[in-house]
């Protein structure tokens, strides 16, 4: 299986590999990328970001059951809007979901592989990097 999130977009896909064929699995689109206009790098074309433009997903982290997924939301000219406190956790099949709000913003995550904790990188109140650990055991345990 593999999981995927976008950054410019509120896209996930999740395909599985079988017999040399990637099968897409489900997906869950909120948004698709806009604001963006392509500029020209020499011979190849690159799609370039505005103030407008959405962020969507920072992060994703997956387990053998569960994919976890870091979402921002925010538009470029925000503060901190490669940053997310919302993480959004899906089963393999997409047939359950769930969010989970920080109250602080956070960058990176990675989870346990028993899906008990979430490990993250975070700005505290005072916007120094910190490490911080949620523990999700009681939360998710009716989905494991």
């Amino acid at each position: 299986m593999l999981a995927l999130a976008t950054y410019t977009a509120g896209m996930i896909d999740v395909y599985s590999i079988k017999n040399n064929s990637i099968i897409l699995t489900w997906n869950y689109h909120e948004f698709l990328p806009e604001h963006l206009y392509i500029i020209e790098m020499g011979e190849t074309f690159r799609a370039a970001i505005t103030d407008e433009t959405r962020y969507g997903y920072a992060d994703i982290e997956s387990t053998d059951k569960l994919v976890y997924a870091l979402y921002s939301g925010r538009k470029v000219k925000e503060k901190d809007y490669s940053f997310g406190s919302i993480i959004r956790i899906f089963d393999w099949n997409g047939s359950i979901g769930l969010e989970l709000h920080s109250d602080i913003n956070l960058r990176r995550i990675t989870v346990s592989e028993d899906n008990q904790y979430i490990y993250a990188i975070a700005k505290d109140k005072d916007d120094l990097t910190c490490v911080v650990v949620f523990y999700i055991g009681d939360i998710i345990k009716d989905l494991i």
